[in-house]
């Protein structure tokens, strides 16, 4: 029996939950939510980042390999291509990020060094975003946040 806590879960501790649950409270984001919350939302994300899965249904067939952990890695049990996918309100408050900056598709993909049609792409959820491409895509956008204790 596997008594100490995964790598996964030991790095997601360092995370300030209290500062995570002011931004969501701010925003309202959980507020439709029953099942599925912002924060294991971000836990799986992360997992899928760590893990260096490529689009929403990669992480999916890893996080459908690991189910019996989902409990100890922190994902709970509600982890569905569904939940996921209703990630697409991320790419909503990209482009709308984008438009108040007063910039165009391709001045935000050149900032990140990617195709217009790339960023198209995200802000009508017809492509898998990395995590990577998200934070590339906050920081050219001027948004900031931090989710780590200090």
């Amino acid at each position: 029996m596997h008594n100490q806590s995964y790598v996964f879960a030991q790095l997601a501790s360092h995370l300030n939950r209290s500062k995570f649950n002011r931004i969501v409270a701010k925003y309202q984001v959980d507020s439709y939510i029953k099942v599925f919350s912002c924060w294991n939302q971000l836990k799986v994300l992360m997992f899928g980042q760590l893990s260096r899965r490529e689009s929403l249904r990669d992480l999916m067939v890893a996080v459908k390999a690991h189910s019996g952990k989902a409990k100890f890695l922190g994902f709970g049990d509600s982890v569905t291509l569904s939940n996921l996918a209703k990630a697409w309100y991320i790419a909503e408050c990209l482009k709308e990020a984008r438009k108040q900056a007063g910039m165009t598709q391709q001045e935000l993909a050149d900032k990140i060094g990617k195709k217009r049609t790339y960023v198209s792409l995200i802000e009508r959820g017809e492509t898998d975003m990395q995590l990577s491409t998200f934070i590339q895509m906050s920081e050219a956008l001027g948004l900031r946040f931090s989710l780590v204790r200090g």
